[in-house]
């Protein structure tokens, strides 16, 4: 993301106390959206400032903060949607087709038929994945 040298670090050590996730980052995603190349701003200026002040003074926005504060809800949305899909993606279920399964073998056509469902090709020929259409987006 950020790409600074040795002596910007050192120059400002107090950098490796703000939170990466909440502070920095999202500070120098927003810089990148606005078109504000990084170099043009020191690692103080970028975090010196409370979000409003940021916005104001350093990037330049006239509303007082409000557009940086809605990017910075926007990127938590997106967050939220990533950490959801990734869980999702975890919760892959797997079905054992034996003749011993309480309500029989999975047979194709079920995952054929449901239209959230799918069948993960290249198992072996006793287990079917079954992963939902979300997943596969």
């Amino acid at each position: 993301m950020c790409d600074f040298g040795y002596f910007e670090v050192v120059r400002f050590p107090a950098y490796f106390s703000y939170p990466l996730d909440k502070v920095i980052v999202p500070r120098y995603e927003y810089l990148k959206a606005k078109a504000i190349p990084f170099q043009l701003v020191t690692i103080d200026e970028v975090l010196r400032y409370g979000d409003t002040d940021f916005a104001r003074i350093v990037v330049g926005d006239r509303d007082g903060g409000a557009l940086f504060s809605r990017f910075l809800e926007e990127r938590s949305k997106r967050q939220k949607q990533k950490i959801a899909s990734q869980q999702s993606s975890k919760n892959v279920v797997t079905a054992r087709t034996s003749s011993t399964s309480r309500k029989g073998p999975l047979q194709r056509k079920d995952v054929e038929e449901s239209p959230t469902l799918q069948r993960v090709e290249g198992q072996s020929p006793t287990t079917n994945t079954i992963i939902t259409g979300e997943q596969i987006r």
